[in-house]
């Protein structure tokens, strides 16, 4: 069973206009690597990294308002190499490893985001965690004490019930989740049930503005039938370190994923 992990986001800004009108070239993105895990019966899915940039336009008059920008040059330079982000939709861009074997994860690279439109660079950059985030390093609430019963791998939770994951600071200072449910009956198409990671330019700029921490929670009402769930945590480090012409409020996520099973069996 294969499934892609939720996609990214990065935000780029600069001026541009004269007047009394001041557009603004907007650039979201996030480059998130989520671990290989397999559990017979239940997932194989393998390791893999992906980046999605959307490139949009914003009027200082109405600035609640995205306006996509195709055609942008979009790529991500992990040190001194680039690798250039495809068109996937109006105004997004993206890869993943699974086609371009450059895009790897590793702790303390500098990754960086550029996207030039009309001839200008902007972009900004950041040096990953010096840890790659792994299960053992999470700490769960409520804490399970015991595994499913027909599944050992995953740790047994009571259904209907909250869970709340928690890493330390050296992995990163953001946290993200996403669950995918593992139905007995449909065991290679799980589904997802609950993520909270951005999915737009717009939803990556609260993300940021928010200073959600290192702490996630998963509801109540995810956990309501009974089976197995994949819960993939995130922990990404936020930069600011920006090109010449990127306006400050531009910023960058980039992290790691870990990946735990949670049984209920109520």
């Amino acid at each position: 069973m294969r499934f892609p992990p939720a996609l990214s986001i990065l935000v780029l800004a600069s001026c541009s206009g004269g007047g009394d009108t001041q557009t603004t070239t907007v650039v979201g993105g996030l480059y998130l690597q989520t671990p290989a895990i397999a559990i017979s019966g239940v997932i194989d899915s393998p390791e893999i990294v992906v980046v999605t940039a959307w490139v949009s336009a914003r009027d200082a008059a109405a600035p609640s308002e995205l306006t996509p920008i195709d055609g942008a040059d979009a790529r991500v330079q992990i040190d001194d190499s680039a690798v250039a982000l495809g068109a996937v939709a109006t105004g997004a861009y993206g890869a993943t490893s699974a086609e371009v074997s450059e895009l790897v994860y590793r702790p303390g690279t500098t990754y960086a985001f550029v996207a030039e439109t009309n001839g200008v660079r902007r972009g900004v950059a950041v040096d990953a965690a010096p840890e790659q985030l792994v299960a053992a390093a999470v700490t769960l609430a409520p804490q399970p004490t015991a595994a499913h019963p027909a599944v050992p791998e995953a740790l047994l939770h009571p259904a209907n019930t909250a869970l709340s994951l928690t890493f330390p600071a050296q992995y990163g200072a953001y946290a993200f989740v996403s669950v995918y449910y593992a139905d007995p009956a449909t065991s290679d198409a799980p589904v997802l049930v609950f993520s909270d990671r951005p999915g737009t330019a717009r939803a990556f700029e609260a993300a940021v503005a928010s200073s959600r921490g290192r702490t996630v929670e998963v509801p109540a009402r995810v956990f309501g039938s009974d089976g197995i769930y994949i819960v993939f945590v995130s922990a990404m480090k936020l930069g600011t370190d920006r090109f010449p012409n990127t306006d400050e409020a531009s910023a960058i996520l980039v992290g790691s994923s870990a990946a735990i099973a949670i049984g209920v069996d109520s």
